[in-house]
């Protein structure tokens, strides 16, 4: 068996010295095309249909031009057809992918015109505007510009209102006589957000810039976004000279059980040549009667090199608060406060986290004295004291630990044996 031929050709496999004579595949289907005029319906003649081998009216075609009837049958004999088209002279070019057995195109003159009237309401222009003419079938895109003290409202087509707010907007060119106006409105300026009242004083948010801010005494004291309300709470204290009683509930709540705790005594909280330092206290609270709680601090400036540092207090991981000490203040410079526990943070095992951080170097001192209030409404069954977390022990005993681990296992090492008894014939030792 010298040969096989075999592959696209009608031909069985069999022996062969010579090439044999094939006939290749050629396609028997057959595709229909109806052309008319999409404004009067009249069939198109001498329109030329094509069939293409691959997508997007590409690769290898197959065309005929329409008969009187707009219509014409094609029979792609090499392949498959994927995409078709259809041109005419004076008309708008269409075609797709993938191809039906009976293609029905309507084609749209590209020598009749639509006017379209482009307006603008008070307060506002267009572009473009005025009367515009443009092909059946086609898009228009307006856009709408809006005076100052105007913004754009919505769009209207032939008096109706558009549903789409979008601006700029396309517009289908569908029909002639075709109005468009885009309605403009006068702008509402955005109203401050009540926050609360704190020792007489109303604290608002502003609505352009989402600032917190209160007035005192006609001055106007305005706050960095996402400044915390307890932050604004304490800068009132500090204009007032004085802080709120130590446990006191917020906003007029009372809490039938109140337990204040010293958390933090006399803690020194110093960073050395690290940016910066935490200490860690851990309390279970029973969460089915807890109603919320209150931390009060004082912090003092012990010593630097070069003032300018920050101490915070979080609670599970979340701040609470951020107090600064800027370069200019003194030694033995105090800050107080009291900030609120909101109650969702209030879980059954909690930490209390306070730290200093600063450049690192500068050598920042303070000492800070935190208590936490809790008020339940029960007598809670269990109230086991603030205990040191013990993940931050290992951190600050590390250390020691190591070395002592170090030593225990030299001594075992050096520790000498119990002396060989040596058994000599005789009776002897």
């Amino acid at each position: 068996m010298d040969s096989l031929q075999m592959a696209n050709y009608v031909t069985p496999w069999r022996e062969s010295q010579e090439p044999l004579a094939t006939t290749p595949i050629v396609s028997l289907l057959t595709y229909s095309f109806t052309v008319t005029d999409a404004a009067t319906g009249v069939p198109i003649a001498g329109a030329l249909c094509v069939l293409y081998s691959s997508t997007g009216g590409t690769g290898e075609g197959a065309g005929e031009y329409t008969n009187s009837q707009g219509k014409v049958s094609i029979t792609p004999e090499w392949f498959s057809p994927r995409s078709w088209g259809v041109t005419k002279a004076g008309y708008i070019s269409q075609g797709a992918d993938g191809v039906p057995f009976d293609i029905v195109v309507a084609l749209r003159s590209t020598t009749v015109m639509y006017t379209v009237r482009v307006n603008a309401g008070v307060g506002g222009n267009t572009t473009p505007r005025g009367t515009i003419t443009r092909a059946p079938g086609t898009e228009l895109t307006v856009t709408a510009i809006p005076d100052s003290g105007y913004e754009f409202s919505h769009w209207l087509k032939n008096g109706q209102t558009v549903e789409s707010r979008n601006n700029p907007l396309g517009f289908l060119i569908n029909q002639d006589n075709i109005s468009i106006n885009a309605i403009f409105s006068e702008e509402v300026p955005p109203t401050d957000n009540f926050i609360e009242t704190y020792r007489g004083i109303d604290i608002w948010r502003e609505a352009a810039t989402s600032k917190l801010y209160f007035t005192y005494q006609g001055s106007r004291y305005v706050f960095p976004v996402n400044t915390s309300i307890g932050t604004v709470r304490r800068s009132i204290d500090e204009l007032l000279e004085e802080a709120p009683p130590n446990g006191e509930p917020p906003n007029g709540e009372v809490w039938p059980i109140v337990k204040t705790e010293q958390v933090f005594d006399n803690t020194r909280l110093a960073p050395g040549i690290m940016p910066e330092t935490l200490k860690h206290k851990t309390k279970n609270v029973d969460t089915s009667i807890v109603l919320g709680g209150q931390i009060s601090y004082t912090v003092e400036l012990v010593s630097s090199i070069l003032t300018g540092c920050t101490f915070g207090i979080a609670w599970n991981g979340q701040i609470l608060e951020e107090r600064g000490f800027l370069i200019t203040d003194p030694y033995g410079k105090v800050k107080t406060g009291v900030v609120d526990i909101p109650l969702g943070w209030i879980q059954p095992n909690n930490v209390l986290t306070i730290g200093l951080s600063h450049v690192p170097a500068m050598m920042n001192v303070v000492v800070a004295n935190v208590s936490v209030t809790l008020g339940y409404s029960s007598e809670p069954d269990e109230d086991p004291p603030w205990g040191t977390d013990w993940k931050e022990w290992l951190r600050k005993n590390w250390k020691w630990i190591a070395l002592g681990v170090t030593g225990l296992t030299v001594l075992i090492v050096m520790r000498p044996g119990r002396q060989p008894i040596i058994v000599i014939p005789g009776g002897g030792k």
